[in-house]
Formats: C-alpha cells, sequence, structure tokens
C-alpha cells in the first residue's frame, strides 16, 4: 500500500475523531511532516498529532503503532495551555 499525504490526514482524522466521542478532545491539530506535505522517509512515517483536552491529560506524549509502516505521534495539550 502506498502511503500518501490523504491517508496519513485521514487517519489523524480518525483517530481524533474517536478521541473526541468521549467528550474530552476538544480540538486536534496535525504538525509535522504530514502538515509540511513531505514525503514518508524511506517508507516510513508518523503522523504527528495534538489533541486538546477539556479535562487535565494523564500523559503528555504516547506513540500508536498503526503498521510497521506509520504510527501516531500524539502530544496531548489541557486547554489551559492556550488560553
Amino acid at each position: 500500500m502506498k502511503i500518501s499525504r490523504s491517508l496519513l490526514i485521514d487517519l489523524a482524522k480518525r483517530e481524533a475523531e474517536r478521541r473526541g466521542s468521549s467528550g474530552d478532545v476538544i480540538s486536534g491539530y496535525i504538525i509535522g511532516s504530514v502538515a509540511r506535505n513531505e514525503e514518508p522517509l524511506g517508507g516510513v512515517t508518523d503522523i504527528d498529532l495534538v489533541l486538546i483536552h477539556e479535562h487535565p491529560v494523564p500523559e503528555a506524549r504516547e506513540i500508536d503503532r498503526l503498521s510497521d509502516k506509520v504510527h501516531h505521534d500524539i502530544t496531548h495539550h489541557h486547554k489551559d495551555l492556550y488560553t
């Protein structure tokens, strides 16, 4: 399977929507290589995602493996960081 930018954006969107369904995640942003439209390095890439939470976050960062070639690199922020 070819790793396209549209696939990576779709995976990020689905993850943000999945986590947003709990009512805690109020916003999500793609940053990094996907946002800059850079090609995967050696056919491997991550999806850098920042999730903004309504409530205090249990962990600041997590890595979520999707396949041998793609993973989410998620940073969690509390909404107060942006006030």
